[in-house]
Formats: C-alpha cells, structure tokens, sequence
C-alpha cells in the first residue's frame, strides 16, 4: 500500500513540470468574478497577453460561432464573450497543450460545451455554467496526464 501511495505521489509531484498559464491569464481568472472589477481593467489586462489577445479573435471567427460580423477590437469581443465566455476560452487554450497528440481533445471540447448548453438551458448563473464547462473541459486530463506520465 505505501508502495502504491508513493508511486501517486512521485506522479503528482511531475505535474510541477507541464508549465502553467500566462500570469495574466491567472489574473484574469482570479479578478472575473470580483463584483467591483471594471471592464476596463479586463479589456487592459487582455491587451498585455498577445497570445490570449489573438485567440480571442480565432475563437469568434470560428465555425462554432458563425458570427456574420466578428468583433473588430477587444472591446466588443469581450462584450461579446462576456466575463464568463473569457473564463472559458482561457481554460480552452490552457487545457489545449495538455491534449496535444491525443484525439480526446474533440471529444473533451465537446462534452464541455454540451454540458455548458444544458447549464445554460437549466438557466443555472453564468458562474456555476462556467464552471461546469471548466470540468467538463478538464473531463479527460487527469487520466491523459497520468497516462503520458507512465
């Protein structure tokens, strides 16, 4: 048994090693839900991660959105996203470099974004939606992370 433990435990210790998000993305994360965070401050904050910034674009002009019109500056994208919709394509792009090489990626998109529909038409909050979509997302990552570990 303590064989066993400690096999988890080395395992868990080499997550230390598969990187972490943008520090402006763990900002960004941690300042959506506060109640006094302006816009402005997000829009800024957005601007600074280029990679995040470009992203936001890609995201809205994909299929998945069909827009007619794509939002022209960050202004509009996020509002068109909204606070939570940012939250969840963060989370997409940081959980997409864990999948790399593995056809669990589509199936973990589209898990997250079905159980973010029914969130939606059980008309949960923005919040427990997100955060159900966050999960849904990270659906198959503790196993692929394990697995790629072995």
């Amino acid at each position: 048994m303590g064989t066993a433990i400690n096999g988890i435990a080395a395992k868990i210790k080499e997550l230390d090693g598969l990187g972490s998000l943008s520090p402006v993305a763990v900002e960004l994360i941690n300042i959506i839900d506060k109640p006094k965070t302006k816009i402005e401050e997000i829009e800024s904050l957005v601007k600074l991660d280029k990679v995040l910034y470009a992203n936001v674009f890609k995201y809205l002009k994909s299929a998945a959105f069909g827009l007619r019109r794509v939002p022209t500056n960050i202004e509009e994208a996020i509002h068109y996203l909204g606070l939570h919709g940012l939250r969840d394509l963060i989370f997409l792009l940081a959980s997409r470099k864990f999948f790399s090489g593995s056809n669990n990626w589509a199936k973990s998109v589209f898990v997250a974004f079905a159980a973010r529909k029914i969130a939606n038409r059980l008309s949960l909050h923005p919040n427990i939606s997100s955060n159900i979509y966050s999960a849904a997302l990270m659906y198959d990552l503790g196993f692929l992370v394990l697995l790629k570990r072995n």
